[in-house]
């Protein structure tokens, strides 16, 4: 019996160690204060050696880290999908999103931080960097897809909306695909707004609908009502014909709540039709940055260019003999500004420095590409203003 007892006891160590091992809990310093997230590592990340996708899952107001994991039940998914997810704690329970309540911490640059961080010390597939979030972090993965989309490959919003703050300034950077998933009965974030806290959710989907150049011709699809119980029907509309392979999915819940659909606690207004986690995750899965953007070398080079952002000249020191400059736009795609032996109407060179009018791009980031004499590439981002 003694033997027994000794043998549960230490198989239950081991089990337990096992779990330890694939859930970590994490803190870094940003602006002064130790800001902390919980990971969560596939079982087979070491055996793969591939590197994987990073999805960021942002819980709601009043609510943690560790409840949002265990809410939305997102491990589940990247267990049998292979991915990392991230599971960031708000200061005060919240996220900044320019409410008049909340966080008012910088956590634009905290994710920033924690992309840097998870990097460094995981093999993570940079072109495939995603954020969700439940109301609250719904709000927060829209305000970083509107300041963040160089690094965020696309984002998904569980019953969050925009402020009207965060409207106005939006203004990302590039096409990006989104999700918007919603219920009628939302009491919380209401699906026809509420004044001074959020727009309604046909606004915000129309808002991505114009900044990705969509055709507002939409796919619908009724989600098979697999539960008659829970109160909820589902349908898809897909607007899928989007500039730069972007996209946007509305996920309408007539009768949900302000729920994750199925959620490991089924609240009233709850969709038990499908696994939410499961449902960003494939919208996620489409989607990658371009590959420009994800470069691990971007910035990692002795030449400086200045000023940045620039209106007019950029001028750029530190690189011998250029012998070809390129300029991407923000999807990777060249722009007209392309610099050669040959070609250099929009390149000067005095001494040591080059200067390159860039007065014609439009407002916006770039990627400066540069082939020196010796054939080395620099890469450097740049905004224009």
């Amino acid at each position: 019996m003694r033997n027994s007892l000794l043998m549960l006891l230490f198989m239950f160590s081991i089990t337990n160690t096992a779990i330890l091992q694939e859930v970590i809990e994490q803190s870094i310093i940003h602006d002064g204060i130790e800001r902390e997230f919980i990971l969560y590592i596939p079982s087979n990340y070491e055996d793969s050696g591939d590197e994987m996708p990073l999805v960021f899952n942002f819980h709601g107001f009043t609510s943690n880290a560790n409840q949002q994991r265990q809410y939305s039940a997102m491990d589940d998914v990247a267990e049998t999908n292979n991915f990392i997810v991230c599971y960031p704690e708000g200061i005060g329970n919240a996220w900044n999103v320019g409410w008049n309540f909340g966080s008012t911490e910088d956590d634009i640059g905290f994710t920033e931080k924690m992309i840097d961080y998870i990097n460094d010390n995981y093999n993570i597939d940079s072109r495939r960097i995603y954020s969700c979030g439940m109301s609250n972090g719904g709000f927060f993965s829209y305000r970083l897809a509107c300041e963040l989309s160089d690094k965020i490959a696309a984002i998904a919003s569980v019953t969050g909306s925009f402020t009207t703050a965060m409207l106005s300034d939006c203004s990302p950077s590039r096409k990006i695909p989104v999700m918007e998933v919603h219920g009628t009965n939302d009491a919380i974030v209401p699906y026809n707004g509420m004044e001074g806290t959020a727009i309604p959710i046909e606004d915000v989907v129309a808002f991505w609908l114009d900044h990705n150049t969509c055709n507002t011709a939409a796919d619908t699809t009724a989600i098979a009502n697999t539960n008659a119980f829970d109160g909820c029907t589902s349908e898809r509309i897909e607007y899928l014909d989007c500039e730069e392979e972007s996209e946007v999915v509305f996920v309408k819940i007539t009768g949900g709540g302000h729920t994750w659909p199925g959620a490991s606690i089924p609240l009233p207004g709850t969709s038990l039709d499908y696994n939410g986690s499961q449902l960003v995750w494939d919208f996620f899965n489409r989607h990658r940055l371009p590959a420009v953007l994800a470069n691990n070398d971007i910035d990692h080079t002795t030449l400086s260019i200045s000023p940045n952002p620039a209106n007019h000249t950029l001028q750029i020191s530190g690189v011998d003999k250029i012998n070809s400059l390129v300029i991407y736009d923000i999807t990777g795609h060249r722009t007209s500004l392309i610099y050669s032996d040959d070609n250099n109407d929009k390149v000067k060179v005095e001494g040591d420095d080059t200067y390159v009018n860039v007065g014609d791009l439009i407002n916006g980031t770039y990627i400066l590409k540069i082939t020196d004499h010796a054939g080395q590439t620099h890469l450097k981002k740049f905004i224009k203003i």
